[in-house]
């Protein structure tokens, strides 16, 4: 790119950011189990799942578990959740994400960030005419 070459002429576009060896996905089923990849500054856990992975897969999220929380409900905004209760949300780089309303996801699961993960059940999503 220093000699003016275009991204594009340098190498082929990816559809998901590889984290490393140890936060891929498991998926067999319609069952995803996706590690955590980080805890962000505001307590939110991030899980390998992106919105890239289900459109590859051509799949959609049907419920979301992880330790004693399900959720059906992919909610767009922070605020959208009662104060204090928990959410499944994409962040600002479409990773899924669980947070907290107004509190600290972190605290309230004290997750095992090496060894905790989220079960994700998925739906095919059907074909378009």
């Amino acid at each position: 790119m220093a000699t003016g070459a275009k991204p594009e002429n340098i190498g082929l576009p990816i559809d998901r950011l590889k984290i490393d060896d140890h936060q891929e996905l498991e998926i067999e089923n319609n069952i995803c189990r996706a590690k955590i990849v980080s805890i962000d500054h505001f307590g939110n856990i991030i899980f390998a799942l992106s919105k890239a992975d289900l459109k590859h897969w051509k799949k959609a999220i049907k419920l979301v578990t992880f330790k004693n929380f399900s959720s059906d409900i992919i909610w767009e905004y922070y605020s959208q959740q009662e104060k204090g209760k928990p959410l499944v949300l994409w962040n600002s780089k479409d990773m899924l994400e669980i947070a907290l309303s107004q509190g600290r996801a972190e605290a309230y699961f004290k997750p095992d960030v090496a060894n905790d993960f989220a079960i994700i059940e998925l739906m095919d999503i059907k074909k378009q005419k």
